[in-house]
């Protein structure tokens, strides 16, 4: 993608922002539904940085959605988007 480790806070940013405006549109699937609440993918996507500027990467993240109302973060980086 681009980013190296002086880019980390840039990449975090970034992740967390393309996160909260995929969930707020409904880019997102439900995999699954146990006691404790709802696993979803997110589909995002990141913008490249440094050489690989003006690419996209169209990634997915995962998430737990608790009966609570809470949501934490499973895995920020799952794979790539089908």
């Amino acid at each position: 993608m681009g980013y190296e480790e002086s880019n980390f806070n840039e990449f975090v940013e970034i992740l967390k922002q393309k996160t909260k405006e995929a969930y707020f549109y409904g880019n997102y699937y439900n995999v699954n539904h146990t006691k404790h609440g709802y696993k979803i993918n997110l589909n995002i996507e990141i913008p490249g940085k440094n050489e690989k500027i003006g690419k996209v990467y169209k990634v997915k993240t995962n998430y737990m959605i608790f009966t609570n109302g809470k949501i934490k973060m499973n895995t920020p980086l799952g794979g790539w988007q089908k």
